[in-house]
């Protein structure tokens, strides 16, 4: 949850989370007098931002969307859909052509990309299977797999 700067105050203590780690950040001073935060108990930073991008260890990053109040975040971070979707992830293998070339008038072209053949099919008629038989849809067994480099 990003944070307004009318809402800090001195005392305040801010939280984000990075890598599984939960920093602390104590808001030091007042509007007035300008604000400090203290990460973790050690340095104090004149900005939010240098406060989570040495929680981060460098690079450029929004302090006000990284911290959030103590205890105003959910306490367990909730799995988007997408990522639940991903687990069960399928491949198609047969599409429509986007040139529909080769077939007769009344049909539609498509390609099969596990035989690299094109077929034709009566307008209205989806494909299930391509005429060798491959499926259209099959299971991505390297969804979430992480690509290497040889």
């Amino acid at each position: 949850m990003t944070i307004e700067k009318d809402q800090l105050a001195g005392g305040l203590v801010l939280t984000g989370r990075y890598k599984g780690q939960e920093y602390k950040v104590l808001v030091l001073g007042d509007e007035a007098a300008g604000f400090g935060f203290e990460l973790d108990g050690a340095t104090v930073y004149k900005s939010l931002s240098s406060a989570a991008k040495a929680a981060m260890g460098g690079g450029s990053v929004n302090g006000w969307r990284f911290f959030s109040i103590a205890g105003s975040e959910p306490s367990t971070r909730p799995v988007p859909e997408k990522a639940k979707a991903a687990s069960a992830r399928s491949l198609v293998q047969i599409k429509k052509r986007r040139k529909q070339e080769g077939c007769p008038e009344g049909e539609v072209a498509y390609f099969c990309s596990a035989c690299m053949a094109s077929f034709c099919l009566p307008k209205g008629e989806a494909p299930e299977a391509c005429p060798q038989g491959h499926p259209r849809e099959v299971a991505d067994d390297l969804a979430g797999v992480p690509a290497t480099s040889d």
